[in-house]
């Protein structure tokens, strides 16, 4: 296993941490994800602090490793959600407050020889449904029960503690996920718009400390346990007409906001299919349609849609060739449509051009924003 784990990190470096950059360069890495929730997103069993400290600090210090060889300047940066001395599941097993697991990570990586790790964290408001995050109940020490914008100098402050720092300087910390709720009150849109402000404010008031701010998302995610964090757009799941018959309805009675699916599954429709769907919501929306792709789950792909296909084939077939494949369909059937992938698709192979085969239909000349979402396969 480690041998494999080491495979992997040192391809992964290799690739988009080199000084060849044909397929990108990256510079900042989170290990995991919010990894204090251990049970819910590092995937790990019921394990003790000092438990969770030693395995991460290994995982870390891999990828560090891997890193180091291509690069001396990419970051790694450590994980955690908003808990920092409060309890975050009823059993102490399965979570555990930031506070603990971080200083406990930092003793293990000076005891093997520290390496300059940092601290990727989501400092969401005190109530996750609750977007006035001004009006937290926290405190502004380092017993506070959670860190969220209202007392983000305690992080600050904590990474710049004698035993945090690395050759004399405060580790660097990353705000890499939060988000600010849309209530049903009346001025719903307007408290989130001084939240996301507020934020910006305190960020601007920490001159040096914060590398970056990216926000949790664009849209709303109809799954997301009810709440609505977007801020101006809107992803369709399934329905019952179909996800692409919502989207073209919607398409007909907007003029500014843009739509798009959040995963269409690339095994249960064909390229053509897909391509003619996407190229007629584009038409209707006048470009404001962004195609999503994804595997989907074995679950659904299987029972729901009766296609018979193992997690390794999804993994193998993946939606990146499906974007080669929608991109031929489209000017194979007569199409002019230009699916674009925001996320830069690799192919290792070249492919050979089928010859066209004649008009089926009618070009409609819609330039597509094509993503590839991804998915975990269970």
């Amino acid at each position: 296993v480690a041998y494999g784990a080491r495979a992997l990190t040192e391809f992964i470096a290799r690739r988009w941490c080199s000084a060849d950059t044909s397929h990108g360069r990256l510079w900042g890495w989170v290990i995991s994800n919010e990894v204090n929730s251990h049970h819910e997103w590092h995937q790990m069993g019921p394990v003790t602090v000092d438990q969770l400290a030693t395995q991460y600090e290994d995982q870390v210090r891999l990828a560090w490793s891997s890193l180091r060889r291509y690069s001396a300047h990419a970051r790694v940066y450590l994980s955690m959600e908003h808990h920092w001395t409060a309890k975050n599941h009823p059993d102490p097993l399965k979570a555990c407050p930031g506070r603990p697991l971080l200083e406990a990570f930092a003793q293990r990586a000076r005891e093997r020889g520290d390496f300059d790790w940092h601290l990727a964290f989501h400092p969401y408001p005190a109530n996750l449904r609750e977007p006035r995050t001004w009006l937290d109940k926290v405190t502004f020490d380092d017993a506070t029960p959670k860190i969220t914008f209202k007392n983000l100098e305690v992080l600050t402050k904590k990474l710049s503690t004698p035993e945090l720092l690395y050759e004399g300087k405060p580790r660097r910390l990353s705000l890499t996920e939060q988000g600010f709720n849309v209530t049903k009150r009346p001025e719903a849109l307007a408290e989130q718009a001084a939240a996301y402000a507020y934020a910006w404010e305190k960020i601007a008031r920490l001159p040096g400390s914060i590398d970056a701010f990216l926000y949790h998302r664009q849209v709303d995610h109809a799954k997301e346990g009810g709440l609505r964090l977007g801020l101006g757009q809107l992803l369709f799941q399934v329905g019952p007409a179909g996800v692409t018959g919502r989207m073209a309805a919607c398409a007909m009675r907007t003029s500014r906001i843009r739509l798009g699916t959040s995963i269409s599954s690339v095994f249960v429709r064909t390229a053509p299919t897909i391509a003619m769907a996407a190229s007629s919501v584009a038409e209707l929306s006048g470009g404001r349609f962004i195609l999503g792709l994804g595997s989907s789950h074995k679950a659904q792909v299987g029972p729901e849609h009766g296609v018979e296909t193992t997690v390794a084939e999804l993994r193998e077939e993946g939606a990146e060739e499906a974007l080669f494949r929608l991109e031929r369909s489209s000017h194979g059937c007569g199409g002019s449509s230009d699916f674009k992938n925001a996320e830069h698709v690799e192919r290792e192979h070249e492919h050979e051009q089928r010859e066209d085969e004649g008009e089926i239909f009618h070009p409609v000349g819609a330039d597509i924003a094509a993503h590839h979402i991804g998915h975990e396969l269970v």
